[in-house]
């Protein structure tokens, strides 16, 4: 989209995104949908390099739409540039990206980093031009004035309509092409080692074991100790405090975060959803996905979405599960909604968050089905690129109750929940638009609210009075707490994928045998990634990446990631007691592991994680001392610490909760790990 460097053309392109196919009902991403083009549509803006690209995808479409696809669009933006653009959508964008720019949360990533990576993109083009992208405050105020200058329709109509620089790609499925592909690998090397003599195959022989010889051999003592290294005394004992302020407003409890955030106010709107039965709990999530993204009696869900970013940084739905620290039967598990704005627009926000609650017009079901279609696209997505991460939340679902949710509302059950909905939709709509009314009614009552909000206190006095006119306004109603009977099986299973890669979960718990948790697993952790794990599932086994962790709820899980073994990993997995049992460190080894154990621990937190960290403590019951504790026992860990945590191991190994996702044929080979074998 730009032959040169151009700031305000950069940033007007990320602006022309939001408002041509990313925001919701955005015109040339409904114009796609509502012609059946694809069940899901969205864009690419790649802004980071000196000539940017800009892709419109449709997903799981027919090819022979080819023609269709591209008229459809050429129409749209012809129209746009002719018409012109909604001019609060494009406020909307403008606004949106000036919050982002002026919040930088970066999540868990440092700001100085961030900030050295965004230079990057002028700075590698132009050394006099380091700072561009982060002057952008002029840049914005520029944008908005040429909003109603027909700016943005020419830029359509130069660089994507009379663009001779563009291109288009179909990606079309095959069955079995991964098992095609593997034996054109396996041909083309057999008929390669045809050609070799027998002194050639011997030499790659040898050259393969110096390899693994070399992979095994650990780095010579005196080559380490040559890189400075802190001491555990260098390390400080304390911890990051807690912000929490409670207060009730007319019977709710409200949690207040008094830290600095620049003028920017995080809540947190908690509902308690215990008195939803079993059956609804998916009808809860499906909930999360239609919050906002529907018409409502005010507003057109795209007029309703523009409303949103031009006062606020966003409003969300979300759903967590907080488990208590000292009972770890019970928990909480709340449907959320959270939302950012800057503090004297929160009359703003609860009269939207109120709007999207309660006038929301769950009838309409040509917009529920593009939803549906929607969420099943990207679960599918979810579950293919981050593997790992659903394998351990199948297993641990199969564990304990807590864990269980994540498989109802975001995992592999829940994937199948909405594609039975989307395929059978005509049968079922009524059903979905009655069970999303009556979880409206039984949600969000005053008796099963909890708020959280993250602002300095004089910020909160600000927003106080918004917030007791929402709670005042809202209906009451009792609890009458559901009891719960997840059905918590340990299934061994292997899922099918398209994926040429493997995500090798195993998992247990602890508590279950007697064992309890100590914060020297938090090294462990560490340890294993670095060493036992990463030298045998990722140099040697040729996986990506190997992960491990411990809960204070007493369960524990390995994986790995993008790898190409299914039951040589679980090997693994198997040998890690033993390599526990005897493990021996120096002081200076003992200590790089702590350092790198208290860097995960020390990550920098932005002020909006101060508050959801502090929140989180109140839910679970944590306090400082816990946090201090934990912290001083892995400054203290011993090598003698490490060999007594492999009981802890032997008892998560011991079930044998296992989940893979991956490689149709690797499972198929390695099948008899299995219980079941199921195709995604």
């Amino acid at each position: 989209v730009a032959d040169s460097l151009d700031q305000m053309l950069y940033q007007a392109f990320d602006v022309l995104d939001y408002a041509l196919v990313s925001a919701p009902g955005a015109p040339v991403k409904q114009a796609l949908i509502d012609a059946g083009i694809g069940d899901e549509v969205y864009s690419s803006y790649e802004d980071g390099i000196k000539q940017p690209l800009l892709s419109i995808v449709a997903k799981n479409t027919n090819p022979d739409r080819e023609e269709d696809f591209l008229r459809i669009i050429r129409e749209t933006l012809s129209k746009l540039v002719k018409e012109g653009i909604n001019r609060q959508t494009l406020s909307a964008g403008i606004n949106s990206e000036e919050f982002k720019h002026r919040e930088a949360d970066f999540g868990r990533f440092p700001k100085g980093l961030m900030y050295g990576l965004n230079l990057m993109d002028t700075w590698l083009y132009d050394e006099n031009r380091p700072f561009d992208m982060l002057e952008l405050n002029e840049t914005f105020k520029i944008l908005k004035d040429r909003i109603d200058t027909g700016y943005f329709e020419e830029l359509v109509e130069k660089y994507i309509l009379n663009n001779a620089h563009s291109s288009f790609v179909i990606l079309k499925p095959v069955v079995n092409l991964t098992t095609i592909k593997d034996k054109e690998v396996a041909d083309k090397l057999a008929a390669y080692k045809a050609t070799l003599s027998d002194e050639e195959i011997t030499g790659i022989i040898e050259e393969t074991k110096h390899l693994k010889e070399y992979q095994s051999e650990p780095t010579p003592d005196e080559d380490l100790e040559k890189i400075p290294l802190l001491s555990r005394e260098d390390i400080s004992r304390d911890v990051v405090p807690l912000y929490n302020s409670i207060e009730e407003i007319d019977g709710v409890t409200v949690d207040n975060h008094d830290i600095y955030t620049n003028g920017i106010g995080y809540l947190n709107i908690c509902f308690n959803i215990k008195n939803i039965a079993d059956e609804d709990i998916q009808y809860v999530a499906l909930l999360g996905n239609v919050f906002g993204y529907i018409d409502t009696l005010d507003h057109t869900y795209d007029e309703l979405s523009n409303e949103v970013d031009i006062n606020t940084g966003g409003i969300f739905p979300d759903f967590n599960v907080y488990q208590d620290y000292n009972d770890k039967t019970e928990y909480s598990a709340m449907f959320q909604v959270k939302a950012k704005a800057l503090t004297e627009k929160f009359d703003v926000v609860f009269a939207l968050v109120k709007e999207m609650m309660f006038r929301a017009k769950y009838d309409d079901y040509k917009r529920l089905k593009e939803i549906l279609a929607e969420v099943k696209s990207r679960l599918q997505s979810k579950i293919l690129s981050a593997g790992h991460v659903t394998s351990m939340n199948e297993c641990l679902g199969q564990i304990s109750e807590v864990h269980h949710y994540t498989s109802l509302t975001s995992g592999i059950a829940y994937y199948w929940f909405i594609s039975d909905l989307y395929e059978n939709f005509e049968t079922r709509k009524n059903t979905i638009t009655e069970k999303l009314n009556a979880m409206v009614e039984k949600l969000f009552v005053k008796d099963r609210l909890i708020i959280s909000f993250t602002a300095e206190s004089r910020e909160y006095e600000t927003v106080k009075p918004y917030m007791t006119e929402f709670i005042k306004g809202l209906p009451v109603g009792g609890i009458t707490p559901e009891v719960r009977h997840f059905e918590l099986k340990n299934v061994k299973t292997g899922y099918k994928t398209a994926s040429q890669v493997n995500y090798v979960a195993r998992c247990g718990d602890f508590e279950k045998y007697g064992c309890k948790y100590d914060a020297s697993l938090k090294v462990l952790k560490t340890m294993l990634s670095y060493d036992y794990l990463w030298n045998n599932i990722r140099v040697k086994g040729g996986a990506y990446g190997c992960m491990n962790g411990y809960g204070v709820s007493g369960t524990g899980y390995f994986l790995s990631y993008r790898d190409p073994n299914c039951e040589a990993t679980n090997k693994v997995y198997e040998g890690i007691p033993e390599y526990v049992k005897n493990f021996t460190a120096t002081e200076r080894e003992m200590t790089k592991y702590i350092i790198g154990t208290i860097s995960e621990m020390d990550i920098p937190l932005t002020p909006s994680a101060k508050g959801t960290r502090s929140f989180d403590s109140t839910m679970r019951g944590v306090g400082e001392d816990v946090y201090r504790e934990h912290r001083n026992k892995v400054l203290d860990t011993t090598p003698a610490d490490i060999n007594a945590l492999s009981p802890i191991i032997e008892a998560i190994l011991k079930d044998n909760y296992l989940c893979v996702i991956g490689n149709g044929d690797k499972i198929e080979q390695d099948k008899d790990m299995f219980d079941e074998i199921k195709t995604i």
